[in-house]
């Protein structure tokens, strides 16, 4: 598929997300803006898009985190078409989707942006989550090193 075709065929998507006016690229490469993040849309040489979205990735990724990152797709009811994936320099979470340029119409892609839009949206409230958790844990560790200087001067004081 041709650059200015698949300009085209993203058209009805840009209006229904009443996104400002997105320039023709000549590389097939679209970014847009949601509530849960940056989304970009590729044109690649294999005759797919590819819609991307990534998350910066918590400085304490737990076990259990991990876990629900692992689980997050096994929705069996809801087969999902969203791939997960980290990107270890950059340390992100990168979401990700492809469809054949052949199925780019507003009733394929659309379905695939909410699925991803929420998947971000999940994501990012467990890294959120995880923020808060290390921030509880080290203002403990903050004040349990407080307790333990003055438990230490008191003890010094007493032996004087």
């Amino acid at each position: 598929m041709k650059p200015d075709d698949f300009f085209q065929k993203l058209q009805p998507l840009f209006k229904q997300l009443q996104v400002p006016e997105i320039p023709y690229n000549e590389k097939g490469f679209y970014t847009f803006v949601l509530s849960t993040g940056q989304i970009f849309l590729e044109l690649t040489e294999v005759n797919t898009m590819v819609m991307l979205a990534f998350l910066p990735l918590p400085e304490n990724l737990t076990v259990d985190l991990l876990l629900e990152l692992l689980q997050a797709n096994l929705t069996p009811d809801q087969p999902s078409r969203i791939v997960i994936a980290a990107d270890k320099e950059e340390k992100q979470l990168c979401l990700w989707t492809d469809i054949s340029t052949d199925k780019i119409y507003l009733e394929e892609i659309y379905p695939m942006l909410e699925q991803l839009n929420v998947t971000l949206e999940i994501i990012g409230r467990w890294f959120e989550d995880t923020k808060k958790q290390e921030t509880g844990s080290k203002e403990n560790n903050q004040r349990n090193l407080e307790r333990g200087r003055q438990a230490e001067a008191m003890l010094n004081q007493r032996r004087r």
